[in-house]
Formats: structure tokens, sequence, C-alpha cells
């Protein structure tokens, strides 16, 4: 008879394997019931040889690991070294740079923290009213609003004020659809929201009356909401949300605006208007033929007002991935074309070092659009790239202020005769208030001059147009000088205390050798008189509005 060999157990349980004695893999073992262990087996999950392959890389040494090289990963370290502003943490640091309103904020902060202006988006236009929305008239269509003879005259209105500034709509092409829309009737047609758009835009520049306008506005914004529901929207619908984001951006709120302008990035994203025609991708196949240079011409302007937006509001522009970024080749002006491109430049995902942001100010500067509006879009963007350069604390150079101060003074002449005229746009309110912030901020004795000028424009603008938001302006930037003199009063109130004290002790018998006259010219005395003056003078006006202070 053959010897039968010990049977060895296929696994051990958890205290025979921990004590390295002999299990016979049964449950309870008969070593644990000999002893009186708790018998138990560990529960293994098994796997397959893609599972230990994938453990088996995941073990492996880093250089076996298939990884961006390691010296593009030292370029990035490097990089970070030598540009702060490209570490993660100061992301956040650019977008605070690029909002008008953070730096309102922070300069109330550092001059009286106590009583500092709110985070508000004060000068966002002449108006800054929020539609009603618990008022919802009767739904009414295009053709029951304006007749098509008011529809041809407003048309003209847009195409004379805002056509040249932002270029993304061909005259003939509307013109063309104002007399089959009227021949059919009430009926709701997809060209309403574009047309209503149009004419409201052109209620607002030839200050038609409000309930006209009104009307428009409503029954534009219905439809884009029935829009928004369509899983085939067209250019029409794009076209209509695009024309409702200038309407905001002159007469709604900020946070409308800006959920309007991601919303028409994403309605440019449903019809595939980001794409040129040469993309070689089922995603960038359009449902409609389009003109390229026309789709150019639409996305580079939507891409604009999203981006502006989102940097006045603080907040993140939406990226289509994927998107062309080629400008229109024939249809905008060389002006229109460098300005969008500044603006891309200052985009806080991309870091800007000191010589590059230098450069490009230069470049903007050089520009000279003739365009009222165009110009104080130039010093916005000049606005932003000062604020900037301050954010990331590099020095300004007397090159670089001597071209903002002369940009300024040419702004500022631009908005009082663009509020001469009556003009709806937002900038010319927001440029006055801006530099007067800025003037405030600069620790320039140049900059009181400039300061009267800035907030001279202002009242002006206030008593042209003498609306809320205009009066509210007015009053946090008095504000804030207000607070800059209490406090510069102050500290020249400490030092001269300092001084008689020290004065007192000479007396008793001390001397001191004085300095040479050559070398006290250079320090010239601080005369504050005319600032006394100019804000007694522009402080007693303040009374006559009821507004409240933050």
């Amino acid at each position: 008879m053959a010897e039968v060999g010990r049977v060895r157990a296929k696994k051990a349980c958890n205290p025979c394997r921990i004590r390295k004695r002999k299990c016979n893999g049964e449950l309870p073992c008969k070593a644990c019931i000999a002893l009186q262990y708790p018998c138990s087996y560990e529960q293994r999950v098994r796997r397959g040889k893609f599972s230990r392959l994938l453990e088996k890389r995941a073990n492996a040494p880093p250089e076996n690991i298939s990884s961006p090289s390691p010296s593009r990963a030292d370029k990035q370290q490097q990089q970070q070294q030598d540009d702060p502003s490209t570490l993660p943490g100061s992301q956040l640091q650019l977008i605070e740079a690029n909002s008008p309103a953070v730096f309102v904020r922070e300069l109330g902060l550092k001059i009286a923290a106590s009583a500092a202006p709110q985070l508000r988006h004060y000068s966002w236009n002449l108006r800054y009213a929020t539609e009603d929305l618990s008022w919802t008239p009767q739904y009414l269509t295009l053709t029951e609003i304006l007749s098509m003879e008011q529809m041809s005259e407003l048309t003209s209105v847009y195409f004379a004020e805002v056509h040249p500034v932002y270029d993304f709509l061909d005259r003939q092409q509307i013109e063309e659809l104002i007399g089959p829309r009227w021949m059919k009737g009430t009926v709701y047609d997809s060209s309403d929201s574009l047309l209503c758009g149009v004419a409201a835009l052109g209620c607002l520049f030839s200050q038609s009356p409000s309930t006209l306008e009104e009307q428009l506005v409503q029954s534009a914004r219905l439809a884009l909401e029935h829009s928004s529901n369509l899983s085939n929207p067209s250019i029409h619908h794009v076209l209509g949300w695009l024309l409702r984001v200038i309407y905001l951006r002159l007469a709604g709120s900020p946070q409308a605006t800006w959920i309007a302008t991601c919303t028409l990035m994403h309605m440019i994203e449903t019809i595939r208007l980001h794409f040129e025609p040469s993309h070689h991708s089922i995603l960038a196949e359009s449902m409609e033929d389009h003109d390229p240079e026309r789709r150019r011409r639409i996305y580079s302007v939507a891409r604009l007002f999203n981006t502006w937006v989102s940097f006045d509001c603080g907040r993140s522009p939406v990226e289509l991935r994927g998107g062309s970024s080629v400008l229109p080749k024939d249809s905008w002006t060389v002006e229109q074309v460098q300005l969008w491109q500044s603006s891309d430049f200052l985009n806080p995902d991309r870091a800007r070092t000191y010589a590059e942001l230098l450069a490009e100010f230069h470049r903007l500067c050089a520009l000279d659009p003739q365009h009222g509006m165009l110009q104080l879009i130039q010093c916005n963007i000049a606005l932003c790239m000062c604020r900037r350069v301050r954010a990331l604390r590099f020095h300004i150079p007397d090159d670089f202020f001597e071209l903002f101060v002369a940009l300024s003074r040419k702004s500022l002449a631009t908005a009082r005769r663009l509020a001469s005229q009556k003009s709806p746009w937002c900038h010319v309110l927001n440029i006055p208030f801006q530099l007067s912030c800025t003037f405030l901020s600069f620790d320039k004795q140049d900059c009181f001059s400039l300061l009267d000028e800035a907030l001279s424009t202002l009242h002006y603008v206030v008593e042209q147009y003498n609306t809320k938001s205009a009066v509210e302006s007015y009053h946090v930037a008095c504000w804030l000088a207000t607070m800059k003199h209490r406090r510069r009063c102050e500290e020249l109130d400490l030092l001269g205390s300092i001084i008689r004290s020290h004065d007192a002790s000479l007396s008793e018998g001390a001397t001191i050798t004085p300095v040479p006259q050559d070398e006290t010219s250079q320090y010239p005395e601080l005369n504050l008189d005319f600032v006394n003056e100019f804000l007694s003078d522009q402080l007693s006006s303040l009374d006559q509005f009821p507004f409240a202070m933050p």
C-alpha cells in the first residue's frame, strides 16, 4: 500500500499565519481549538493578470512610469520661481486685480477700514436697474409692439450708434428680415429675439419712451428663455443673446449681465459657432452653414463681453475647448483688433511678466481710436493693466505714468463730450469714477490736479443724467477723497507734534548744524491749501443728494 502524503491547507487562518503554526484550513482549525484562539480568515479578492500588472506599475520606481519628462517639470518649476504670478495661489490675486470693484474696496480699506465702501459694482452703468420680474405683462409679439416703420427707424439708430463699436451684424441681412416678419403677423418667429434686441438698443440710444423699451426688452427675454430649451437653436437666437448682453451691460445689473454672457457662450457652443470650418472633427460639424468672417465677428464680440464682464465681476470667463482664436480679417479696424488682443492679454489664466505688461501698455497707448466709446474702452484696459502692475507689486516707471496721465486726460474729455450728448455708454460713468479712485491710490502730488479733473467730470455726469447709480458713484468717490485727506491731515498733525516737541528741546540749549541750502532745496514744502479748497467746494454740493453713504 502506497504511503499517503501530508495534506497542506490552501489557506491558513489569521492566528496561525501570524504565529507561523500549522493550520488544517478548517473553521475553526484544530490549532485554534486547542489553544482557544478566535479563528478567522482574511477575505481576499481574486485578481487577474491585468490587476496584478496595474499594481506592479503603480509600485514601480518613478523612472518606469509614463509621465511628462523631468525637463518639462523642471522648466515649470523654474518659471514659477522666476515669475510669482504663475503660482496657483496667485490666480485669485490676478482675478482680483482685474476687478475694479475689488480695487475700490481695497482702496477704502487702506484709507478707512472701519467705514470702507462695500464690495459693490459702483459706476457699473448709468442706470444699474434690475428687471422687475414680478411685472409680467401680457406677452406681445414684435409686430404688436412696433410698426414696420418704427422698426426701420430704430434699426438705423442701432447701426449709427452701436455698430461702429461692436461690429457683428450685417445691416442688409437685418433689413431683409423686417419685411417678411411683418407679413407673418403676430405668429412667433425665430428672428423675434434678434429684432427685439436691435430695437431695444435703438430705443436706448434714441431716448424713446421707456414703456416701449421695456416692452421690447421683456419680449426679447421671453423669446430667449424659450430658445434655451431648444435642442437646435438658430444663429438668430445667438445674436439675440448677444444683443441682450450689450443691453444689460448698459442698463442692467452686474449679476444679470454675467449670467447672460455665460448663457451666450454656451449657446455658441450648442450650435458650434466657435469652430473654424477647417476643423476636422465630428463635434465641429455645424448644423448651419455660416460665413467664416461673420462667424468670427460674432464669436469674437461674445468672447470680449464674457471676458470683460467676468473681469469686472471678479469671476472666471467661460472657456470653450477647441474654440478658434482667429479674429475678423476684413470687417474690423486695426484699433478694434488690437483692443480685443489687449483684452485677451489680461486673461488671469496666463502669467505675464513685468516686461510683457509694460510692452503691452505702450502698444495700447499708441492706438488712436476715433470713436468715443472705443477711446473709453482703451482707457478701461489701461486701468486694468495699471491695477495688474500694482497688484504684483511691480515698480511703475515714469514713462508709464506719463502715458497713463495723457490717456486719462483724453478719456475724461471724451466722457464729458459723450455725457453732453446724453449717450448711454456705460464707460461715460465708469471711467471718471475709476480714474478718481486710481489717482487717490497713487502717492504722487501731481495726481491731485488729475483728481480734480476726474471728480469734476464725474460731477458733470451726475448733472446730466441724475440717476441713482451716478449719484452713488459720485458720493463714494468724494467720500474716499475726504477720508484720504483726513488721514493725511492726521499724519501731518502727528508729525507736527513730534517736530514741536523736538523744537522745545532745542530751545533749551542744544545746538544743531543746519543743512546747506542746496541740499534742502530738493525737499519742497508740502502745500495742501489747494486740496482743502477743492474738497470744500466738492463736498458742499453733496447735501443736495439724499443718497445714503454705505
